[in-house]
């Protein structure tokens, strides 16, 4: 789990779900916006319906590799490249392909999963 400093707040994300930048990748949508100039990090949440899967420990197993993954390839401190500037940034999952997620998530396919999330994290930075 990420700090709670490095967690956006359901204020911050209503704000940002309203004003946003939008990144499209494959597997997630990224809505994200310039961070406070005072802070030297980035701040993420996600988002996961019931229609990813019904079972919330899944959900839940499935926000921790997404953080994990955060932590592991350090992205809260690194600036983005092209506006080598700190964000606050929501993923969503698309709306298409919820099958092949959720059989994935059912068939505890936890590599191929944590592939896909890398590789739309590193298109976002």
């Amino acid at each position: 789990m990420l700090a709670k400093q490095h967690r956006l707040t359901s204020k911050e994300v209503n704000y940002i779900l309203k004003k946003r930048q939008v990144i499209s990748t494959p597997n997630l949508l990224f809505f994200r916006i310039p961070q406070y100039t005072n802070r030297n990090y980035n701040q993420f949440w996600i988002q996961l319906s019931t229609k990813m899967h019904k079972r919330a420990v899944k959900r839940n197993k499935l926000k921790r590799s997404y953080y994990d993954l955060i932590k592991e390839m350090k992205f809260i401190t690194t600036k983005t490249w092209k506006t080598q500037q700190y964000i606050k940034t929501i993923a969503l999952p698309h709306k298409n392909g919820v099958e092949e997620r959720n059989a994935q998530l059912s068939g505890k396919q936890w590599d191929e999963i944590t592939l896909k999330l890398k590789s739309s994290l590193s298109k976002l930075f």
